[in-house]
Parts: C-alpha cells; structure tokens; sequence
C-alpha cells in the first residue's frame, strides 16, 4: 500500500482502548507529505495516560508521516515505526490541562452531588 504525494492522510479512528489498523502483508511506503490523523469515535472520553495504539501492521514499510494530527487536548508521548510483528504504535497522552480540567469537573460534579437541596 503506497501513499505518495502531499494531501495523502492515513485517517485512524480509536475509542478509549481500541483503534482502527490498517493492515497488509505486504509493502507500506508513506511518501513525502503523508499525514496520520487521529479522531476519536462519538463519546469517547480522554484516553487514560499512556494508551498504546496500534495502527498500522505491515510485511515492510519505508518512509514516515510528515504530520500527526490529534484531537485538541492530547499529544503522543511515544512513536514507533517497527514495533512488535511489524507494526506502527502511538501511545497517547492528554495534556497536563486537559486532565487537570476533568479532575476539576469531576470535583463540581460531585460537590454538587453532595450538598442538600433547600426550598
């Protein structure tokens, strides 16, 4: 499978423990300009810290992604192109805000919860 030329992109789609895989057993060459782009599937919450995807598994690969897109709030901590039986692997990570930000909300939630109704 060869992705040649700017404008390629190679779309993943993962929920909060699973992605898609682009699977083959033979070559994937990833030309100049290819760019990966991950979205998360309607109402998956932030990953948990080091989520591992596995994204791509191949028979020989050349070349690399010129850009990796994310979803706002989450950056990759950790990449590979030759992972274990020939696979592509990102490990995801949400930003140290993001996190912060649904411990906060969690917090409003339950505060909220808790305290007794007056009428």
């Amino acid at each position: 499978m060869t992705f040649s030329g700017a404008g390629n992109t190679l779309a993943i789609e993962y929920d909060s423990s699973t992605s898609d895989e682009l699977v083959t057993t033979g070559a994937l060459a990833l030309g100049s300009g290819t760019t990966l782009s991950l979205t998360s599937l309607p109402g998956t919450v932030i990953p948990p810290t080091g989520t591992l995807y596995t994204i791509a598994q191949y028979g020989s690969y050349s070349g690399a992604f010129s850009q990796i897109l994310l979803p706002p709030g989450l950056f990759y901590s950790d990449f590979t192109y030759a992972g274990p039986g020939n696979t592509i692997q990102i490990t995801i990570v949400p930003e140290p805000g993001a996190g912060l930000l649904l411990a906060a909300a969690t917090g409003v939630l339950l505060r909220r919860r808790r305290l007794p109704r007056h009428g």
